[in-house]
């Protein structure tokens, strides 16, 4: 680590703060001057790279998804591999792993927190009590649960295992989508920072209700069919915005079916 460089940095919007939300603290890798009971507060697996490199770290970080590499998750999953590990992040009792994309002469930089791993069996009893049986989705939500594209409490998240869930089953759902009835039950898996969600239903379809919109749109046939377009949206979706030189990756925002 450079002299140079800090031992950690606060993330902290200010209406966040005027609101009276924690902030995020972020100590980089090793990260040597944690104090020993914010260490005692972190998800075991991310305890257990407080002391290694950047690169120490990403080996830890690619061999927890080396195992899902022969399956629908491949696309997505190479791709998030191109990010770098750079540094624990907490904010009151959780952590992350932030993974980094640096900077270059072509494009700004781009970063995701990826939380420690989920209970998978938990995870498998929760959705069927919602109803699905969906290997696929155990699988997806297995591997994506809690990962977020920007701190807490910004939006920009997938679905969390022991979190609040979000169904297409309340009173004004009804009353907003005039197609709810092809979409009741379904389960939003993802926010967008736009406030966009990404639902699955019971039959695997997926779809994307954007945030204003009156009805669900159709996306995929099933999360395989999901996977493939959301590796080929992430690889290829960037593009400017005002304020920024270079361009920045979309978030996941609005996917549009080819």
């Amino acid at each position: 680590m450079s002299c140079n460089q800090p031992i950690s940095m606060i993330h902290q919007l200010p209406e966040w703060e005027e609101a009276g939300y924690a902030p995020s603290i972020e100590y980089y890798l090793p990260a040597d001057a944690m104090s020993d009971d914010v260490r005692q507060g972190l998800d075991p697996w991310l305890a257990s790279l407080l002391n290694l490199t950047p690169d120490q770290a990403a080996s830890h970080f690619h061999a927890r998804w080396k195992g899902s590499l022969d399956g629908p998750l491949e696309g997505i999953l190479r791709y998030f591999m191109q990010y770098r590990p750079k540094s624990i992040v907490t904010r009151e009792r959780k952590s992350w792993l932030l993974c980094e994309l640096p900077e270059s002469d072509i494009r700004s930089r781009d970063y995701f927190l990826l939380p420690g791993p989920i209970d998978v069996q938990g995870l498998r009893d929760r959705l069927a009590q919602c109803g699905f049986d969906n290997p696929q989705l155990v699988e997806f939500l297995g591997t994506f649960s809690g990962l977020r594209e920007d701190f807490e409490p910004g939006g920009g998240a997938f679905l969390e295992g022991n979190g609040d869930w979000i169904s297409i089953n309340e009173p004004w759902m009804a009353e907003v989508l005039t197609n709810y009835h092809e979409w009741q039950n379904g389960l939003i898996v993802f926010n967008s920072k736009g406030g966009d969600g990404l639902v699955v239903h019971g039959t695997g379809k997926v779809g994307w209700w954007k945030s204003g919109d009156t009805a669900v749109t159709d996306y995929a046939v099933d999360l395989t069919d999901f996977c493939q377009r959301f590796a080929e949206h992430k690889s290829s979706a960037w593009g400017r915005s005002r304020g920024f030189e270079k361009p920045i990756p979309w978030p996941f925002e609005g996917p549009s079916r080819k």
